[in-house]
């Protein structure tokens, strides 16, 4: 099969089986969406709310702008977001004191208690799924995930170049 023909279809023969890899990626993709939904819906987050907190907790103080970019969000998508968490004192707003447009984001303490608790959710959680990986295959996956990674971004790369 050549490298066309496994783009235009996106079926390729795996040991004897024909495997659709799209729709397969679609059932991992939407598998690891719903149980991350569910999870957070305990503790009254969204995922967008929780990636933002976790992103949040990564760094002192990030830009709104900085912020919109990194969620890969519109500002009006992201100002609500954070209007949201600001409300629930999750986040502070500061503005920038040498220009008044710049606004930076930084968690409160409540904010870090609950990034915190998401991480370890998600790293307990993870955990778990890698532990049902046979052994001696997980630096396998764990290299397929990065391989899996870079081949996405170059593929948004190109879309984003096509498009201009």
């Amino acid at each position: 099969m050549s490298k066309n023909e496994c783009v235009t279809c996106c079926k390729l023969n795996i040991k004897g089986t024909e495997i659709d890899v799209a729709e397969e990626i679609e059932k991992i993709v939407h598998f690891i969406v719903s149980m991350e939904r569910e999870q957070l819906k305990l503790h009254g987050f969204t995922i967008t709310q929780s990636r933002c907190l976790i992103k949040l907790s990564r760094c002192q103080s990030i830009s709104m702008n900085e912020l919109s970019e990194y969620m890969h969000l519109d500002k009006s998508t992201m100002t609500r977001i954070i209007a949201t968490l600001e409300k629930n004192n999750f986040i502070t707003k500061d503005k920038c004191t040498e220009d008044k447009r710049i606004t930076y984001i930084s968690l409160t303490g409540i904010g870090q208690e609950a990034a915190l608790k998401i991480r370890n959710m998600f790293g307990e959680y993870y955990t778990r799924v890698i532990s049902h990986i046979p052994f001696g295959k997980i630096d396998t996956v764990i290299d397929s995930l990065f391989i899996f990674l870079d081949a996405i971004t170059k593929a948004k790369s190109e879309m984003h170049t096509s498009e201009k």
